[in-house]
């Protein structure tokens, strides 16, 4: 993990426990200063997602692995952070014969709040490919379910973890099932 502004201020290099594979993905950084990185590690099985936090002056603060429920591939693709210090974490996690995606949540000293797998409506290849966190600490998770037909899926957790989701297929609206 590089961070530039107009120079170089910090580098760092995060060998994963396994000493094997490391490949970060994806950075947010909160209104402190604080830099999130996540990806996958290899852990010398399979890959299971690596979450990072570094102060400002790139010190480690915490680093965070989490493996799917299958204990297969698992690899984070996006990270955002709400006003409160919620760190929120997504991509793809390997069901056995296809992908879900996975959503984990963290307090502000790496602890796990929540963990969420969604398979798509159409259970094939489930892809996360953002992630955005609004004002209120809703994040919204846009995923492709890659199953009989292209479309579009949207999940938005909120309090309570109350899902709206939306679905865009061949330019049709179609109500959450």
């Amino acid at each position: 993990t590089t961070l530039f502004r107009s120079n170089e201020l910090w580098a760092r290099v995060k060998n994963g426990a396994a000493n094997n594979d490391d490949r970060a993905y994806a950075l947010a950084i909160d209104a402190s200063g604080t830099v999130y990185v996540t990806g996958q590690s290899h852990n010398g099985s399979n890959y299971d997602y690596l979450t990072v936090a570094y102060d400002s002056s790139g010190n480690e603060l915490w680093a965070r692995v989490k493996n799917g429920p299958s204990n297969a591939d698992d690899r984070a693709v996006a990270v955002a952070v709400d006003a409160s210090g919620t760190v929120y974490v997504t991509g793809q996690s390997s069901n056995g014969p296809n992908l879900d995606y996975l959503t984990v949540a963290y307090d502000s000293a790496g602890n796990e709040l929540w963990a969420r797998v969604k398979n798509g409506v159409e259970n094939g290849e489930d892809l996360a490919n953002a992630l955005a966190v609004d004002a209120t600490g809703v994040d919204r998770v846009e995923d492709t379910d890659t199953g009989n037909r292209p479309q579009f899926f949207f999940e938005q957790f909120e309090v309570g973890f109350a899902t709206l989701q939306v679905f865009v297929d061949s330019a049709q609206l179609r109500p959450p099932q």
